[in-house]
């Protein structure tokens, strides 16, 4: 984010993934004022799709309804979200965690926020939003793949930590899923040799490499899918004689 901030300045253009993808949620928050306004004289509590949407500097913040239908449409928003900014090769990281929280109109306040931000800090390495267990049984989908009312819900779960489940940002991309997949995994390679020849400092190197590393395993995992993954084993071999 840092990075694209300072090429913003001599290049405003480079921040035009961030702008489609927050204009991506604001749509999704906007059908949820629609809904509000609905059910403004309705008797009933239900508010299935209950959503608020703030964003500051490189933060989002959204809240939904504790119901299933209002967590399947934040899931499916930031499946959108995510899978803009992919394609603009920014990663995101962040967490869904299910409590109690205040946010209207930009005032945002309550534990489920600190929540969401310790489990971030703590627990997601890499660049993925991450689901709370509390989260995975409220949308109570069975076991892998979700699945919902006949619809494939696009979390995965991590192999090495099972109780670990995260956002699916490609599952469901229609036809089109191996060809975009095959595209990010050439643009972030590309873009992991760029950053390694760049970054001076080496400390920060490695982290980056690290989410690059990941995304890479994530690209080729969905391109398995299809019987296309591309083995990486002499591409990794000849990536760590280049860092030695």
């Amino acid at each position: 984010w840092r990075d694209r901030i300072e090429e913003s300045v001599q290049n405003p253009s480079v921040l035009n993934p961030v702008f489609k993808a927050l204009a991506i949620m604001k749509r999704w928050g906007q059908v949820s004022e629609n809904v509000k306004r609905a059910y403004a004289n309705s008797p009933s509590n239900d508010q299935p799709l209950l959503q608020e949407i703030s964003q500051f500097s490189d933060t989002i913040v959204a809240s939904c309804a504790p119901t299933r239908e209002a967590v399947m449409h934040l899931l499916y928003a930031l499946q959108q979200f995510t899978n803009r900014l992919l394609f603009g090769l920014l990663y995101v990281r962040g967490a869904v965690v299910r409590g109690n929280i205040y946010h209207r109109k930009g005032f945002i306040f309550g534990p489920a926020l600190l929540d969401a931000y310790d489990h971030e800090r703590a627990k997601v390495s890499y660049p993925r939003i991450e689901f709370s267990r509390a989260v995975i049984d409220l949308l109570d989908c069975g076991t892998l793949p979700f699945e919902r009312n006949g619809v494939v819900v696009p979390l995965l779960s991590d192999e090495s930590k099972p109780d670990v489940w995260y956002l699916d940002p490609l599952q469901e991309a229609g036809d089109t899923t191996s060809f975009l997949a095959r595209m990010l995994l050439e643009r972030v390679t590309e873009r992991m040799h760029d950053d390694f020849g760049r970054l001076q400092d080496a400390s920060k190197r490695e982290a980056v490499m690290k989410k690059h590393q990941w995304m890479i395993g994530y690209l080729n995992s969905v391109l398995n899918r299809y019987h296309l993954s591309i083995p990486t084993e002499g591409y990794w071999a000849r990536f760590e004689e280049r860092r030695k």
